[in-house]
């Protein structure tokens, strides 16, 4: 496979089945290939995965949480991502955007936080910067 043809990788972790659809579709019409997981639980297993020495899982080129979620919430995966792989871009999404969150999404290297409903223009824009 020539480099330009492979599909660059996104994570996408939001409990609303709904939002996650919408997400994704939004992501492969801009050649994303998605990994998709409900809650933060599964997101945490997956980056676990990401630092075993011999794993196959590939890194995601970015990677979109929700901050409310069951099990863990999204900026706790986030920090354990980024404690991990810190050159991972990621953009949080949340229906609770106080300035606290703001600011410690911000704190942890979040590329944006878009608080719902937000403008989809404004997703794909910030999505395409990582499609390189």
């Amino acid at each position: 496979m020539r480099i330009e043809d492979r599909k660059l990788l996104a994570w996408v972790a939001e409990d609303d089945a709904e939002m996650r659809r919408m997400i994704v579709k939004v992501l492969y019409r801009l050649g994303f290939r998605v990994d998709e997981f409900s809650d933060g639980k599964q997101l945490v297993e997956r980056i676990e995965m990401l630092d075993e020495t011999d794993s196959v899982i590939e890194s995601p080129a970015i990677v979109i949480v929700d901050h409310i979620m069951p099990e863990v919430h999204g900026l706790d995966a986030v920090s354990q991502l980024k404690n991990l792989h810190n050159e991972i871009p990621f953009i949080v999404i949340t229906a609770f955007g106080d300035v606290e969150l703001h600011k410690r999404a911000e704190s942890l290297g979040a590329v944006a936080v878009l608080d719902k409903p937000f403008d989809l223009d404004r997703f794909r824009d910030l999505t395409l910067r990582f499609r390189v």
